[in-house]
C-alpha cells in the first residue's frame, strides 16, 4: 500500500541519513588527523632547515630581531654549487630582521631557468603583510635597492 511504502521511504530516507552522519564524523577525524601530520611535516621541515649543511653562517647579530644588515655565508660553497643545477635554490636557516622574525633568503647559484649562464639569483623572503626597502649583494655584486610587499607565505 501507499502507507507502507511511505514508511519504507521514510526508513531508507533515515538509514540514508545516519549513514550520511556517520561518514561526516569519519571525514572530521580525518581532517583533523592529517591537519596534525601537515603541522607535524611543517615542524620537520623547519627544523631540517635549521640544521641543513648548506645553510648557515650568520654572524651573532641574527639572535638580535632589530639588525639591519645580515651575511650568509654557505659553507663549502663550490661543492653544494654543484648540487644545485639551474633553477635549483638554497634557502638560508630562518632568522630575525629589522624587527620581523622568519625572514629567509632563496639563493640561486647557478641563476634561474631564464638566467644568463655564469648569473647566479638572491631574493628576500619576508612575513605576509610586510613592506619593505632593502638591498642584496653576492661577493662584490650589488644589486640596485628594491622594495617589495610580501602578501604570501613562503
Amino acid at each position: 500500500t501507499v502507507v507502507q511504502r511511505g514508511r519504507h521511504s521514510m526508513q531508507k530516507f533515515e538509514d540514508l541519513k545516519a549513514e550520511l552522519e556517520k561518514q561526516e564524523e569519519r571525514h572530521v577525524r580525518e581532517v583533523k588527523k592529517i591537519q596534525s601530520e601537515i603541522e607535524e611535516l611543517r615542524r620537520r621541515v623547519r627544523e631540517y632547515e635549521e640544521t641543513e649543511p648548506r645553510s648557515i653562517g650568520f654572524n651573532d647579530s641574527s639572535t638580535d630581531s632589530f639588525v639591519r644588515t645580515v651575511e650568509w655565508t654557505i659553507k663549502n660553497f663550490k661543492s653544494e654549487e654543484k648540487l644545485c643545477p639551474k633553477g635549483t635554490p638554497m634557502w638560508s636557516p630562518r632568522f630575525k630582521l629589522a624587527g620581523m622574525n622568519e625572514v629567509r633568503l632563496e639563493f640561486l647559484p647557478n641563476g634561474r631557468e631564464k638566467s644568463w649562464n655564469g648569473f647566479c639569483s638572491l631574493f628576500l623572503w619576508c612575513p605576509p603583510g610586510t613592506k619593505i626597502r632593502y638591498q642584496l649583494w653576492v661577493g662584490s655584486f650589488m644589486k640596485a635597492p628594491d622594495e617589495d610587499t610580501y602578501d604570501g607565505e613562503v
